[in-house]
């Protein structure tokens, strides 16, 4: 997955099914400390290890009753999507920080788990965390490839107590029908049907790493115990795995070589980005 990513080539990374699948996306947290590295925190560090020249923009978004939250603000607004036609679908009013170490990171997953913890006493949600970063080329130190690296956790459909809400755990079933929806779409060869991606939220979030210029990887989460759950989820899973998209790198070109030392970021803590107006 890195040796692509460092290609050039966005990578996705789905977590679907039942059981395991934060544990196996976050790893184990407990009173505010990683006890156990998740699938996000290695991919960072080995990305580091990789390539210390890599400027990370960092940003975790939540999908709960139809309403984007982010979870790296304490502001819990709606937040916008917007479809721009060269970059795709994005959420211009997002947090975003700029980090240059996987301990940095690994202080945003904690702030992001914290706040979906908080906000799982009234309900379930569905958890997107983008990484963007620029790296040089090994022959060109002026040209810059830009990648983008996505995590997905997808929320279970479940009710996760008494207390929840009838609509909002619809919510929920209603963006994992879209979701099945656009996956059946875009698997059965030979279709010239009309991807349903504005059917939810979560469906446009998502709209560039399904068919987009992207590669996705899909991480089955099954338990033996819930028999027609692991069914289900195999059989989406096969479904994903036959869905093909083509990718290409993104380039550009830095105006001068002094852009490689101006541009990267303090090493000593987390930095918001500043948006350009």
């Amino acid at each position: 997955m890195l040796k692509c990513l460092l290609k050039g080539e966005n990578i996705t990374c789905i977590t679907y099914g039942g059981v395991g699948k934060t544990y196996t996306m976050m790893g184990s947290i407990t009173g505010g400390v990683i006890e156990e590295k998740g699938l996000c925190l290695l991919a960072v560090k080995s990305l580091f290890e990789r390539n210390d020249r890599v400027r990370l923009t960092v940003s975790c978004v939540e999908v709960c009753d139809e309403e984007i939250k982010d979870l790296l603000s304490d502001n819990e607004i709606d937040l916008m999507i917007i479809e721009d036609p060269i970059d795709g679908v994005k959420v211009p009013e997002r947090v975003e920080y700029t980090i240059d170490n996987a301990q940095d990171f690994a202080t945003l997953l904690l702030q992001a788990h914290q706040r979906k913890l908080n906000r799982l006493n009234t309900y379930p949600s569905h958890t997107i965390f983008q990484l963007s970063f620029n790296t040089s080329c090994l022959e060109d130190d002026l040209t810059w490839r830009t990648t983008t690296l996505t995590f997905v956790d997808l929320a279970s459909n479940k009710r996760s107590g008494a207390s929840m809400k009838l609509l909002e755990s619809d919510s929920i079933d209603y963006n994992m029908v879209a979701f099945n929806s656009c996956i059946k779409t875009l698997s059965d060869k030979g279709t010239e049907a009309v991807i349903p991606y504005k059917d939810s939220k979560l469906t446009q979030l998502l709209k560039n790493s399904l068919n987009g210029n992207a590669k996705s990887v899909v991480i089955a989460c099954i338990a033996r115990v819930y028999c027609s759950e692991t069914t289900m989820v195999l059989k989406y899973a096969e479904r994903m795995r036959s869905i093909r998209a083509s990718c290409s790198c993104l380039l550009y070109t830095s105006p001068s070589p002094r852009d490689l030392s101006t541009s990267r970021m303090p090493s000593s803590a987390c930095k918001k980005k500043k948006k350009k107006k």
